[in-house]
């Protein structure tokens, strides 16, 4: 693929840098030292620390400045060592201190060599300040070890040098697209509980009844398994005092009473509690970016009746989106595919409903969905968006990322593969159905092909796909152009939306935006040309109550009600 050699890359682009420890306190930090200090430290108010530290940026949110600052000044006492930080802190605005993954492999460190019966305990600020120091900080400086290796090989060409920040860059993406959950959680309810009972659904040549697999599987239903995911996550959510540290006051749940009150069977509850929870056995391979097994698994048990949540994003995601994975899991690889096309048919139903919620009402749009055409039965775009003299030709994607490949193994081959199963693919669906258009092979109703002025390919996906001016100039838009496509007269310049990023733009056609504007004045911003939808979004409403979707808020009251009914009897 050719590459852009006017442009230099930073791993700033798009992404919040961490603040090493060898930038503080101008020394390195060895894994071993590491180590030796977490075995000086009492296990379980390590663990119970870590988990209500990455609480606390889950529900404020990992790139809050504000949030940092206030942690910095809070939980350090050691004065030197805060002026040491803030130093860097303020110097550097886009640097953070605590982070996710520096967290998580935390946790991993400590469930294989922390000592249950060491006896220094946190709540002495003298070792809750070594706990930060020597624990906290330096793990982020271990996960940089390897780009700092790549980075710097001998002599190395443009190519390798890219290849590391690429790198780098996937595996932000991929550990840091967080979904909001009111979006997620609502999205899978939708589509589970409605869409997949639908008269069209139940038509198709690949249904398959989800509840009853669901049951088998789990030995409880898909309402149980909401409601009571539902319940854990309401009780998680309320943690957002960050100054009291390792308070574990409305954090832990202890199993013989969090679930005293249910109307409910305390046994069914313990035992999804269980299923969520990791066993004795970490069961990870030794790549340092390996948090497969936590995301699989997000609550331990810090004693024996004790559970906490290692990430309460992941438990978010298993009590979602986790659940379609169960049922995949539970599948012979036969039925898997099967199951994969029912699922990716739900989505594809669920995007075009959103679209002419979103669309149907407004005169000066017409939505088209997916049309069949010609002798060999061809079919266009999943959703054909006609406003004005500009045709949106829009592909709805399912396909499971592969990049995980290259987050936890460093192997760009994995990420490659996603290009072409998601972006590829999905292009040449478009640029044929634009083709085809042009020539009048098919027709859209009160639409004629020659006043379209301009034509906008979209790819919406299923779960966030990372994007960055790095990823875009260096391996998009190369692969696309060497393979030709979406080269016509009057073709825009590609957009690729996640499923949250619909979700989210349904919502601000409610305000004073428009679909067409959203996406046309995005692509002609050229500090969001390549960033995620989602970051334009948010910066239109910088500083202001994001617009609420009202239509998954529907739903989401509806999970509310349904709780209080299987919960509590009422």
């Amino acid at each position: 693929m050719p590459l852009s050699n006017n442009k230099n890359y930073t791993l700033s682009d798009g992404f919040a840098i961490m603040m090493p420890y060898r930038d503080i306190f101008n020394e390195e930090i060895t894994e071993q030292e590491v180590i030796k200090t977490i075995k000086s430290l009492n296990k379980r108010e390590v663990l119970a620390a870590t988990c209500k530290l990455g609480n606390v940026l889950e529900n404020h949110g990992h790139m809050n400045r504000e949030l940092q600052h206030g942690l910095i000044n809070e939980l350090f006492h050691n004065e030197q060592d805060k002026s040491k930080i803030l130093k860097v802190f303020k110097s550097s605005p886009d640097r953070f201190l605590f982070f996710e993954q520096q967290l998580l492999h935390l946790i991993k460190l400590t469930l294989e060599h922390g000592n249950p019966y060491a006896k220094k305990k946190l709540n002495d600020t003298a070792n809750f300040d070594l706990y930060l120091k020597k624990c906290v900080i330096p793990c982020g400086d271990l996960l940089n070890r390897e780009y700092e290796s790549d980075k710097n090989m001998d002599n190395p060409n443009r190519r390798l040098q890219l290849d590391a920040l690429l790198k780098e860059v996937i595996r932000n993406a991929y550990f840091n697209s967080t979904e909001q959950f009111r979006y997620l959680f609502t999205r899978n309810y939708e589509i589970l509980f409605n869409i997949a009972k639908s008269d069209r659904a139940i038509k198709s040549e690949n249904y398959i009844d989800l509840e009853s697999l669901y049951k088998k599987a789990k030995n409880h239903t898909l309402e149980e398994a909401y409601v009571l995911g539902f319940s854990l996550l309401a009780h998680y959510a309320n943690v957002n005092i960050y100054k009291d540290k390792i308070d574990l006051n409305n954090f832990e749940i202890n199993k013989n009473v969090y679930f005293n009150e249910l109307k409910y069977s305390k046994y069914k509850a313990i035992k999804y509690l269980n299923k969520l929870t990791l066993s004795n056995s970490l069961d990870s391979s030794n790549k340092i970016y390996d948090f497969i097994t936590l995301r699989q698994k997000p609550l331990i048990k810090i004693s024996k009746d004790v559970y906490m949540p290692t990430s309460v994003r992941f438990v978010k995601e298993r009590i979602s989106s986790g659940i379609f994975w169960d049922i995949w899991d539970s599948l012979e690889k036969s039925e898997r595919y099967r199951l994969a096309r029912f699922y990716g048919e739900l989505f594809e139903e669920y995007e075009q409903n959103l679209f002419q919620r979103m669309l149907g009402n407004d005169n000066e749009y017409k939505v088209f969905n997916e049309l069949t055409y010609g002798k060999s039965h061809k079919k266009t775009s999943d959703i054909i968006i006609v406003y004005k003299n500009v045709a949106f030709f829009a592909e709805i994607n399912t396909s499971k990322l592969k990049m995980v490949d290259t987050a936890i193994n460093g192997d760009l081959e994995g990420y490659r593969k996603d290009l072409e199963k998601i972006v590829l693919n999905s292009v040449k669906q478009i640029d044929r159905s634009i083709k085809d258009f042009k020539r009048k092979e098919f027709r859209l109703e009160g639409v004629e092909s020659k006043d379209i002025k301009a034509f906008v390919p979209i790819i919406v996906t299923i779960n966030p796909f990372p994007q960055a001016d790095l990823i875009w100039i260096e391996e998009i838009l190369p692969l696309i152009e060497n393979n030709k496509y979406l080269n016509g007269k009057n073709v825009e310049s590609l957009t690729i939306l996640s499923a949250e990023e619909t979700e989210m733009m349904e919502a601000y056609t409610n305000t004073e935006y428009s679909f067409g504007d959203l996406i046309v004045n995005r692509l002609m911003r050229n500090e969001f040309k390549y960033k995620p939808m989602k970051h334009f979004l948010l910066a239109l409403k910088f500083g202001e109550v994001e617009p609420r979707n009202d239509f998954l808020k529907k739903r989401f009251d509806e999970v509310f009600i349904l709780s209080k009914k299987i919960l509590f009897n009422k």
